[in-house]
């Protein structure tokens, strides 16, 4: 569970885990898995209310958006304390309000480094809760395929999302994991109340920082970083550019696919949309979770605009590739 084998190259320092912490946390999980302790008081409308996947291709916006989401919107989220017990989420809830506080009176700061927050009251990614029920370590890719879909078990993950984490928080549930788009058609049916808001970005703005995450985590623009369409790994392709305009546009075909599906409820919005007015955004997620009976107010002021995020270009002979292959189609 440590090592991701979807993540191959090592990180540099300054982003490496503690191999020590990480090797703690992996048995408390094991022994909370196994523990007998109380748990949430069920909800007996759990099965009815809204959970929110904000997904979207890698370095697209999801992470600004679920923390003006986890700002704004009294919904429960996973923080960098619950995700450390995800064997046992309700556990890391209830540490999570005596440490931080309750949902709706932290401060949540719109920053993070390489979509991670840098403060432990953001929205987290979930990595290992979302690798453990969907069995990522050993899927070939992030979009299980029928029969790594068939093995999932289904019935633990709902006691989870459901016994687990909306009854420990009494209330709708918001998730960030790009993992969970390219599964929309599955988790919808594990838990039919649930609601994608899938952000979308220019595609070439989407693969200059991929590459640039690579470089700033591994080193090098050649390691592999993020999600993994079914795709992967392109007929062998070595080229960095290459393999990255293959990870966006795949992606955003999959996640266009799985998000059509019957009995996915979808909102899509558009990153600079969220940067030009992230209130009217918010109030677009607002109606979108109405629809699936929660009426939810709005908490604090909203920001009037955000400042786009961006990178430099990359070397030029980088750059021509995903220019040219991630080019507007024309008309």
């Amino acid at each position: 569970m440590k090592r991701d084998p979807h993540e191959p190259a090592k990180r540099l320092v300054d982003v490496a885990k503690d191999e020590g912490t990480e090797d703690l946390l992996l048995c408390v999980n094991e022994l909370l898995a196994q523990a007998k302790l109380p748990g949430p008081t069920p909800a007996p409308d759990a099965a009815r209310r809204a959970i929110l996947y904000t997904v979207g291709v890698p370095r697209s916006g999801t992470t600004v958006l679920a923390q003006l989401v986890a700002r704004h919107l009294p919904l429960g989220y996973i923080d960098g304390v619950v995700a450390r017990f995800w064997r046992r989420p309700s556990v890391g809830i209830a540490l999570s309000r005596a440490l931080l506080g309750p949902i709706g009176h932290r401060e949540i700061a719109l920053v993070s480094k390489h979509g991670t927050p840098t403060q432990a009251a953001g929205p987290h990614e979930f990595g290992y809760f979302w690798r453990h029920w969907l069995h990522l370590d050993k899927a070939a890719t992030h979009h299980l395929s029928a029969a790594e879909q068939a093995a999932v078990d289904t019935q633990g993950l709902r006691h989870a999302l459901e016994g687990e984490i909306v009854s420990a928080f009494q209330g709708p549930v918001s998730f960030r994991n790009a993992v969970c788009g390219l599964n929309a058609g599955l988790l919808s049916r594990v838990h039919e109340a649930s609601l994608f808001v899938w952000i979308r970005r220019d595609p070439l703005e989407c693969a200059r920082s991929i590459l640039h995450c690579r470089l700033e985590r591994f080193g090098s623009y050649d390691a592999w970083w993020s999600l993994k369409p079914s795709s992967w790994p392109f007929g062998g392709e070595r080229n960095p550019a290459i393999q990255v305009a293959h990870q966006v546009a795949d992606c955003r075909r999959e996640l266009d696919a799985e998000l059509r599906a019957p009995g996915v409820h979808v909102l899509t919005v558009d990153y600079r949309e969220l940067c030009q007015d992230p209130g009217s955004v918010l109030e677009r997620i607002r109606d979108g979770l109405a629809a699936q009976g929660e009426r939810l107010p709005l908490l604090g002021e909203v920001p009037k605009a955000l400042a786009p995020g961006g990178t430099g270009r990359l070397p030029e002979p980088l750059e021509h590739i995903l220019a040219e292959r991630l080019a507007p189609s024309p008309g």
